[in-house]
């Protein structure tokens, strides 16, 4: 088994999951004007978003199924995930110290929005969340590696759940 297996599983599944986001946009532009699967859709993402019509992007007239900070967080994450073996492979970041870095542009920009002492624009929440998603993919690739690896590897685990689902 290549090590490379559980890298690639991770990237697939990350690329599915940003493609999907574009999912109720279109078949809503494809259904129009009814909303009958479309709705299905964005209410699933509803459970993970706001979805506010006035923060997010939009395309064929309809809006992402998250807004525009999930959708850059989403996106970055899979951004960092490409960039991960050519640059975070070998530049290692401290959880806790990386986990701060990464989100203080981030929540400064909510705090200043919060107290009214700036509006934040779409433009500021994409580049916040796709600055967050690569640092999150940063911190958390080389962690999701190792567990994918453990899980396809390690005979053990697969044989005790195995046994497990055997004896219920």
């Amino acid at each position: 088994m290549k090590k490379s297996l559980p890298y690639y599983i991770l990237l697939t599944a990350v690329a599915v999951w940003c493609l999907m986001l574009f999912l109720p946009p279109l078949t809503a532009a494809i259904e129009a004007p009814s909303s009958t699967i479309s709705k299905p859709m964005y209410s699933f993402y509803a459970s993970i978003c706001h979805q506010y019509e006035t923060r997010s992007l939009h395309i064929f007239g309809y809006k992402i199924a998250v807004c525009a900070r999930c959708f850059g967080i989403y996106s970055g994450f899979f951004i960092g995930c490409l960039l991960y073996p050519l640059i975070f492979k070998k530049q290692k970041l401290q959880s806790l110290l990386g986990w701060c870095l990464v989100c203080l542009p981030m929540a400064v920009d909510v705090f200043l929005d919060a107290t009214s002492i700036h509006t934040s624009t779409m433009a500021i929440r994409l580049a916040t969340g796709l600055f967050f998603g690569c640092g999150a993919a940063a911190i958390l690739t080389p962690f999701i590696i190792s567990g994918l690896l453990e899980i396809i590897s390690n005979k053990k685990i697969l044989k005790g759940v195995t046994h497990e689902l055997k004896t219920r």
